[in-house]
Order: structure tokens, then C-alpha cells, then sequence
């Protein structure tokens, strides 16, 4: 079930190249270590857009030249 979900994703026109490039990037680390680092991306990324969809600049990082500001 779960590699045809990969394999459904990794194949379907509408999934982005970031996510699929990063699918095929955590297949081969260590499981329990990808699947951490995705809950932290996750949150972090959440936190982001909702901070953005609340206009609150302060919160929401931007990029300047490779580097994040508040």
C-alpha cells in the first residue's frame, strides 16, 4: 500500500518537483530520521504560512540572499 502511494505520487502531473524530489531523497536515509525531519519541516512550514496568511510579517521568514530574516 504505501509504494503505491509513493509510486501514485511520484507519477501524478499535479505533485510538485520539490515534493517529489524530496520523497526520493528520504527514501534513501534512514527512516525514523527522515520521518523526524518531516514533522519538523512540517511545523515549521505550517507556522510559516499561517503567520503569512495572518499578515503578521514579524513571524513569517523571508529570504534575502540565501539567509532567513524576520
Amino acid at each position: 500500500m504505501l509504494t503505491e502511494e509513493i509510486n501514485r505520487t511520484l507519477n501524478d502531473p499535479t505533485a510538485s518537483y520539490w515534493l517529489k524530489e524530496t520523497i526520493l531523497a528520504a527514501m534513501k536515509r534512514d527512516p525514523v530520521d527522515a520521518a523526524k525531519d518531516a514533522e519538523v519541516l512540517s511545523l515549521l512550514l505550517n507556522s510559516r504560512a499561517t503567520a503569512m496568511l495572518r499578515g503578521d510579517r514579524r513571524r513569517a521568514l523571508y529570504s534575502a540572499g540565501g539567509e532567513f530574516t524576520e
